[in-house]
């Protein structure tokens, strides 16, 4: 969900605004994820956006410009944006949303009186089926709220029917009225059951189409392929060895061929577009590599070089870029320092990582920051009668988390039990709200490192930050119900069972 407290800075949150209702109002900004899954930056309006919500204006049609405005007159929407421009006050508060540095829609509130504020929004017509209004809304309630504003007042034509449902099926309490051609809503800003639920199903929706191009590709680039051996080689012939349902492409400079398929240079010379690229080549390439997967257009990236973040100093600031880049062009990311990512489902066949084990398809889904975790497990799980869905090496935990996966998995039928080993929890209060949402329904079985000082050492290597404290871990996870496990052949033990019995109907159980 969107917040200005995601797990880490730059990571985004799914869809609504749900968590803030009970924290501060949004500050200097915060992601989000449209309903395709596509990142957007939120923030309030700042005095040099002016030129910026005028460009916006130009860029409207004169259709969503009469229905915004109730008139063609351009200037009037010019003369809007030195209101919207003003410094934020507990009567008057706006908020930008952008793809990149590009502002595509605005939203603001005017106080009425008290209690009521009325309000409005533009959203550039080429972005208008995102989802852009009903985040922009959502953000806005909470910030009203916070200011003692319980209800907000807008006005629409009756024939935009389109902004009609972003007042109407935001989720807030609503109510509406229609006199001559225009419709009266009024919208509370506190959200009931509804609201939240309403909030929940468009986190869901927009975190598994965020994730689709990362765990379902249809086309996958490895770039740092070589003709004899190294990561990229491995992870090559790992998906051509798994019978990917897709199209691979190596990408190496300086090789036309790698294991019998013609390489590209770059990721931008590969014809029609990529999904997911496995990025595997040293530290000093990064930079240049994650540039051009953005360009391209490039959905999803893992990275699994290390020398990131978890070597503190040049290396957070490197990482820190290249999440800002990716999260400009609309691309996810999972590492850095990871082992990467696998698929059994036989539509998806995708095995892009490397390791010496190769995973029986199954019902578990399992993620771990560290790589040699994920290896013993699919090893252990596969000789033991214990297949898996889906496995995610998440490294640094950039900005794909375990968070992110919880929420992707809820409903996925092929994921019968979810399995997580964590090393840090980085947002503890989002995870135990998404926690307890999934475990009602779906067993989350977790081991948290950190129980000893080796457990703690093994996780700065890849969080470089420090544990939370156990006891504060075991009330956590028995708060939002889930199962924490000691080590990870309990972890395998519960979840075998799991896998293969029906969860009890009633609570007479006998052990």
């Amino acid at each position: 969900m969107v917040g200005v407290t995601p797990d880490v800075d730059h990571r985004p949150a799914a869809s609504g605004a749900r968590h803030l209702l009970a924290q501060a109002a949004p500050s200097v900004g915060s992601e989000a994820l449209t309903t395709q899954g596509r990142i957007v930056r939120i923030r309030a309006v700042a005095a040099g956006d002016a030129d910026a919500l005028r460009a916006l204006n130009r860029r409207t049609s004169d259709d969503s410009m009469y229905l915004r405005f109730f008139a063609l007159n351009r200037s009037v929407a010019d003369d809007y944006v030195t209101r919207l421009v003003r410094p934020p006050t507990a009567d008057h508060y706006a908020l930008v949303a952008l793809f990149g540095d590009r502002v595509v829609a605005v939203a603001g509130y005017e106080r009425l009186n008290a209690s009521q504020a009325e309000v409005a929004l533009l959203v550039e017509d080429a972005h208008q089926a995102e989802g852009l209004g009903t985040l922009l809304l959502e953000h806005l309630a909470v910030q009203a709220s916070a200011c003692g504003i319980t209800e907000f007042i807008g006005e629409v034509l009756v024939q935009n029917r389109r902004m009609a449902r972003v007042f109407t099926d935001s989720g807030l309490p609503s109510s509406h009225t229609v006199e001559g051609g225009t419709l009266h809503v009024r919208l509370g800003t506190t959200p009931d059951e509804v609201a939240l639920a309403a909030f929940d199903a468009r986190e869901e929706h927009a975190e598994r189409a965020s994730l689709e191009p990362l765990l379902e590709p249809r086309t996958v680039a490895v770039i740092g392929a070589g003709r004899h051996g190294g990561v990229g080689h491995e992870v090559l012939t790992a998906i051509m060895g798994g019978e990917f349902g897709g199209t691979v492409y190596p990408v190496n400079p300086h090789a036309r061929g790698v294991a019998g398929l013609r390489s590209y240079a770059t990721v931008s010379t590969i014809p029609g577009g990529v999904d997911l690229a496995v990025i595997a080549v040293g530290v000093p390439s990064l930079l240049d590599v994650v540039t051009d997967c953005a360009n391209a257009g490039v959905r999803a990236a893992v990275i699994l070089t290390a020398g990131l973040a978890e070597v503190g100093g040049d290396g957070v600031e490197l990482q820190d870029r290249l999440v800002r880049i990716a999260h400009d062009a609309g691309m996810r990311l999972v590492g850095p320092n990871c082992l990467g990512v696998v698929n059994t489902d036989p539509l998806v066949s995708l095995e892009a990582w490397f390791a010496p084990v190769r995973p029986v398809p199954g019902h578990l889904a399992f993620a771990a920051q560290s790589g040699a975790v994920a290896i013993a497990v699919v090893d252990a799980a596969s000789r033991n009668g214990l297949g898996v869905a889906n496995v995610v090496s998440l490294g640094n935990k950039s900005d794909v988390s375990g968070n992110d996966l919880l929420l992707r998995w809820w409903h996925d039928d092929r994921v019968r039990v979810i399995a997580l080993y964590l090393e840090s929890l980085g947002n503890p209060r989002k995870f135990a709200r998404l926690a307890r949402r999934v475990a009602a329904t779906k067993p989350v079985l977790v081991v948290k490192a950190g129980r000893s000082e080796a457990g703690r050492r093994a996780g700065r290597s890849h969080t470089a930050a420090a544990a939370s404290m156990d006891v504060t871990v075991d009330a956590l996870f028995a708060q939002a119900g889930v199962l924490r496990m000691d080590t990870v052949e309990e972890l395998l033990d519960a979840a075998r069972v799991l896998d293969t019995q029906p969860v009890p109907a009633g609570g007479r159980v006998a052990v």
